[in-house]
């Protein structure tokens, strides 16, 4: 299992009057990756945390979850992942 931000083949939607978006994928590959938990800190230009996104979800063995972060406040100028874990029932 691996995470990381999406550097190729992204084609996140462009947000248009504020806010920012990216993908980020999640591949479990090996094993399942069970319940993932991911915390974002939304940034301003001044690096400033102003806001956090929670999501929780599950990945199965095999797959790849491409998941879209996105934050509309109007002063986001970027994201920043603040807890990764993922637990798998055996």
């Amino acid at each position: 299992m691996f995470y990381r931000w999406c550097k190729e083949s992204c084609h996140a939607p462009q947000l248009y009057g504020g806010g920012v978006i990216k993908a980020f994928d999640v591949k479990c590959v090996d094993r399942p990756c069970g319940d993932i938990r991911m915390r974002f800190d939304v940034l301003n230009a001044k690096g400033e945390v102003i806001d956090q996104l929670v999501f929780n979800e599950v990945g199965l063995q095999g797959e790849t979850r491409r998941f879209l972060i996105e934050s509309q406040k109007l002063e986001a100028a970027s994201l920043e992942l603040s807890e990764f874990s993922a637990r798998a029932k055996v």
